[in-house]
């Protein structure tokens, strides 16, 4: 937990400076709720299965927890990192994943996976193409 501290203490004085750059992830998905941000990363493993992480950050963006959906049945399996209950995680989880079908960016695979779908604004800016 102190490493995490550290890690977290230096990404600050990072964005203090000015020199801190957040990739943006074609499958990522990120929302505001309550006094949370919640963000959903969707994972290829092989060709048709994905996972999911779901991060839990405070609106300061301190990481509170993060936990793992192995299948991306909509389901929470592991914690990875953090003292929340996962009961607790499954909750804001399931909000997530909500809000990103409300966004049209939740995708329902035949295997019902609930995965992230691409952002399709960055892939047409990694390719040059303007809005």
């Amino acid at each position: 937990m102190e490493a995490n501290k550290i890690y977290q203490a230096g990404i600050r004085i990072a964005m203090e400076k000015d020199l801190f750059k957040n990739i943006q992830r074609d499958r990522t998905f990120e929302v505001v709720y309550n006094e949370y941000q919640l963000l959903v990363e969707t994972y290829q493993k092989r060709k048709g299965e994905f996972h999911n992480r779901f991060i839990l950050f405070d609106l300061n963006w301190e990481l509170i927890g993060s936990f793992w959906d192995d299948d991306s049945d909509g389901e929470l399996e592991r914690v990875e990192s953090g003292d929340v209950e996962l009961d607790f995680a499954q909750n804001l989880y399931s909000i997530a994943l909500q809000r990103a079908g409300e966004s049209n960016r939740l995708h329902e695979t035949d295997e019902n996976q609930k995965i992230i779908s691409k952002n399709s604004s960055r892939s047409r800016e990694l390719a040059g193409v303007s809005q």
